[in-house]
């Protein structure tokens, strides 16, 4: 009784977070663990995904943990006395299963009415548009498009063929996004808040950047808390439907801090900094302005791992990465990461091949990198100077010749 009461606080309170943490708490006994969610069917839906949820972030460990007969029960048992489709989901996700277990022997199956197989062909659909959503269990209404009814083939044994479908209609993003909101909010709604970033000017107040900023959010949210929310397709299409390119350089800054205090997942908050901060410091050609350089440091401090993998390595790695780009990330390095990150950082850069065929602007990096003095592993060490011997020996001698790379060798 105990830890399902720490475990329902943790869910209710702190969320994905909370029951990730409170697992992290009771790592040596996951199988009572176990037993006890599935013992927590009265619970509310709501609290059930977010336990589930947090139970995705630590798949590893039940997977780790749990053998495929004890995998196997247990998932039979969340098929047949779990109702909702989105826990059964996570479920799988959990236990890494490919395929729904099969249903429980005392339980009808969905498919015995079936006499034969029906497959319904798919149709192309233009770029840029997307299908409406189509559930052929429910009977047709007037907002989706109908299909055809199915035509028996009398003289064919093998079974009914499946006549082809009226192409379905196409939409453009913005109504496709409002359909999935759940009604959370209009295509009027998305429209307005695009045309709000276009024609935003670099003037604006900060009340106005903020109110921008939280309405971006907002709608973000209304796509995370879907039920079938489980990739980040559905909010990587907002970020371009919005234009988030568009933001001025302070609404950047004000979006990557409420980003960072909204606590989202780091999957969720890579994808909105991947279409607004890492876009713009690589499209940068001049000195990036002080608003980005906070927003770096804001990232760094808060999500150093997503700032590595997704800020740093993506421009270290990027052919066209200029001095103003290299000047940022030695910022990002210099006062943004600190030394306790070295290792790792060094770990990244060689496995992306950073040091393999180095040019004078990445070196500057790498030698920041170095110039902290962090305490590196003698594997470290050795990964770093045969990363450098393979580039004296495959790299054009005026990339190895130089200063740049002289100094770091030697650092």
């Amino acid at each position: 009784m105990e830890l399902r009461a720490t475990l329902v606080a943790a869910a209710v309170k702190g969320g994905v977070h909370g029951v990730a943490a409170h697992i992290d708490d009771h790592v040596g006994d996951l199988h009572s663990y176990l037993s006890c969610v599935l013992d927590a069917q009265d619970l509310p839906l709501g609290v059930k995904r977010v336990i589930w949820s947090g139970m995705v972030h630590r798949a590893t460990r039940f997977a780790a943990a749990m053998d495929a007969t004890r995998t196997s029960h247990a998932l039979t048992l969340i098929s047949a006395v779990e109702t909702d489709r989105y826990v059964n989901h996570l479920a799988r996700l959990v236990f890494q299963a490919q395929k729904p277990p099969p249903p429980a022997a005392w339980m009808p199956s969905v498919d015995t009415c079936v006499i034969a197989r029906m497959s319904v062909p798919t149709c192309n659909v233009s770029t840029g548009k997307r299908a409406v959503d189509v559930d052929l269990t429910k009977p047709s209404s007037p907002s989706t498009p109908s299909s055809k009814r199915i035509k028996v083939d009398d003289d064919h044994d093998s079974g009914i063929p499946a006549a082809p479908l009226d192409p379905i209609d196409p939409i453009d993003d913005i109504t496709y996004l409002a359909m999935k909101m759940d009604k959370r909010a209009s295509a009027s709604q998305i429209l307005a808040l695009v045309s709000s970033i276009k024609s935003t000017p670099s003037s604006s107040t900060t009340s106005d950047i903020a109110s921008r900023c939280d309405a971006i959010l907002h709608a973000a949210s209304s796509l995370l808390q879907l039920p079938e929310y489980c990739s980040t397709v559905y909010l990587e299409l907002l970020c371009s439907t919005l234009a988030l390119t568009s933001l001025s350089d302070d609404a950047v800054l004000v979006l990557t801090t409420k980003l960072v205090e909204a606590k989202w997942t780091s999957y969720d908050t890579a994808v909105v900094l991947e279409s607004t901060l890492l876009v713009r410091v690589q499209a940068a050609t001049s000195a990036i302005p002080r608003s980005l350089l906070k927003a770096l440091q804001v990232v760094a401090t808060s999500l150093p791992h997503i700032a590595i993998d997704r800020i740093l390595v993506p421009v270290l790695t990027s052919a066209t990465a200029n001095a103003p780009q290299c000047e940022a990330m030695t910022r990002l390095v210099r006062d943004g990461l600190g030394p306790s990150l070295t290792p790792l950082i060094v770990t990244r850069l060689i496995a992306a091949n950073v040091l393999h065929s180095p040019h004078d602007r990445v070196l500057l990096v790498v030698q920041q990198i170095f110039n902290v003095k962090a305490p590196l592993a003698q594997d470290a060490i050795d990964l770093v100077v045969h990363a450098l011997a393979r580039a004296v020996s495959a790299s054009p001698a005026t990339t190895t010749a130089s200063i740049k790379f002289a100094s770091v060798l030697f650092t």
